[in-house]
């Protein structure tokens, strides 16, 4: 009876030997066991830990220096640098025709608009110069009109087609019998009330006149 157990007991560890053996041989045989990790191993089951120095170092990253571009590459570079710096050169150069141009023609506008206002400020002197003229030949052609013509007609002459303003004029420059009677044509009440008007404007003229304040005489304008 002891003798079958002990055979029993040698059959059992001999199962369990194999067993370890086909295990530890699958390990190597797939990569999960090898010389190293045994070496551990044997340390840990020996009560044994690895110490620092023995602790594995971290891999080191190394960066390898970018290559350095070839000749060809450094001869393309530097021509588009240059075809680069060309084509600013010449923006630069068409911004600053582009301005000139511009100041230019606002200096041409400028001396164009000058001139045409030197040409106009002539034309209204002689305008003015001819009018004065004129008017002045006009008003001595009305003053020998007025003279020759009966008071009556003179008055109605007046009323409707000179100014007020111009009527005293004339006034000042008639000689005393033609403006009596021109005074005393008139009859109707618009009449007096207009010749009063002239009456009165040709004294305060005469007053200012006399004073100093306007003592030249003044061109008279037909009414339009």
């Amino acid at each position: 009876m002891l003798k079958r157990f002990y055979h029993l007991v040698a059959l059992l560890a001999l199962i369990n030997l194999f067993t370890l053996v086909g295990l530890v041989g699958f390990l190597f045989a797939t990569g999960r066991l090898n010389a190293e990790r045994v070496e551990q191993m044997a340390i840990v089951l020996r009560g044994e830990f690895p110490t620092e120095e023995q602790e594995e170092a971290p891999t080191e990253v190394v960066v390898e220096p970018a290559p350095e571009p070839s000749r060809a590459e450094i001869v393309r570079m530097e021509d588009e640098r240059r075809l680069l710096l060309h084509q600013l050169e010449r923006s630069r150069r068409e911004l600053d025709d582009r301005y000139n141009l511009n100041q230019q023609m606002v200096f041409n506008v400028a001396q164009a608009l000058k001139d045409i206002e030197q040409r106009e400020a002539r034309l209204r002197e002689e305008r003015q110069a001819f009018e004065r003229e004129h008017k002045t030949e006009g008003f001595a052609q009305v003053l020998q009109v007025l003279k020759n013509t009966q008071p009556k007609k003179s008055v109605e002459l007046l009323m409707r087609e000179w100014k007020p303003a111009d009527v005293v004029e004339m006034f000042l420059a008639l000689d005393t019998n033609t403006k009596a009677d021109i005074v005393n044509a008139c009859k109707t009440p618009e009449e007096v009330a207009w010749v009063r008007r002239i009456l009165v404007q040709m004294n305060k003229n005469m007053e200012e006149a006399a004073n100093g304040v306007d003592g030249s005489e003044r061109p008279v304008s037909m009414r339009r």
